[in-house]
């Protein structure tokens, strides 16, 4: 195993850094810039950038760095595209962030030292920012209750937005579920988890991640969230998940008084739209049992 020397490595393990995009590139663009900023050496890593749109020969207009290589998965979904990543990375470790993410310019470096304390998974801290002049309800929703990384790592799991990992994990668990629209990485989290991979959270690895700034943004990413794991028609029949699905959410509403990130008025309007939103989402998960609707590929 490597040993920090201060922020120097005896040693810079190789690096694969893994990218699912689907018709984003002016965000990609924006992420890619960041990565070619990384005070890592360029030498000691590779971009993998996985086009997940289903078009065989949809024009890809970005000019790629040097260190970077564009690969196509025409099946829907971000898991499956980064197992398309897994299968064409060199690296000794993994390194997943999202096409809307910019990376911290020691991103790289920093995920590594974690890494190399003995440490076989990451949670790298997110940073989200907004991208309204004026911040929306539904950004402040997003700070308030998106991507805790801290608390994630507690419990074993990681968005992959930012997480990195040692190869042998992929190696010993196996990849992402395929199948899985959403949720792909806490179920592999799981996975890990079971097998004995431990995890922490790394604050000093930091990616930022825009907050939606719609209650439509929301909306996608509930009926995208719903169908993450399977729930049976016999399960969404019983009393009892139809009474938490429709209760509302005390926790929720107990964070947003308590908070002091949003305001007074941001308070009072998240309240209701806590509720809403878990309404819609019990809603959805019926909806997507019954196969009156599909979950959201994105």
């Amino acid at each position: 195993m490597l040993t920090p020397k201060g922020n120097e490595m005896e040693s810079n393990p190789f690096v694969s850094v893994i990218i699912p995009t689907y018709r984003d590139e002016k965000r990609l663009q924006k992420c890619l810039d960041a990565l070619q900023n990384q005070t890592y050496p360029a030498e000691d890593f590779e971009i993998i950038i996985v086009d997940n749109d289903e078009k065989e020969n949809n024009h890809f207009s970005i000019k790629l760095p040097d260190n970077a290589v564009l690969k196509k998965e025409t099946t829907p979904g971000s898991y499956i595209a980064r197992n398309t990543g897994i299968k064409h990375a060199g690296g000794q470790v993994f390194a997943f962030t999202d096409s809307d993410c910019v990376p911290d310019p020691e991103w790289l470096q920093n995920s590594v030292i974690c890494l190399a304390k003995g440490n076989d998974r990451i949670a790298g801290r997110i940073v989200l920012f907004c991208t309204s002049k004026k911040r929306t309800i539904a950004e402040a929703y997003e700070i308030l209750f998106s991507f805790n990384q801290k608390i994630m790592a507690k419990s074993g799991k990681s968005v992959t937005a930012n997480m990195a990992c040692w190869r042998y994990c992929f190696d010993y668990v196996g990849e992402f579920d395929a199948t899985l629209f959403s949720g792909g990485d806490t179920e592999w989290s799981h996975r890990a988890s079971g097998a004995g991979l431990n995890i922490v959270y790394a604050p000093h690895a930091i990616v930022k991640h825009p907050a939606r700034k719609s209650l439509k943004d929301l909306l996608i990413k509930r009926k995208r969230t719903a169908g993450s794991f399977p729930i049976t028609s016999k399960t969404t029949r019983q009393p009892v998940f139809l009474l938490k699905g429709f209760m509302p959410p005390f926790w929720e509403w107990r964070t947003i008084v308590y908070s002091k990130k949003i305001t007074l008025y941001e308070k009072i309007a998240l309240i209701p739209i806590s509720y809403f939103l878990k309404i819609y989402n019990t809603c959805v998960k019926i909806a997507i049992i019954r196969g009156w609707t599909n979950p959201s590929r994105y």
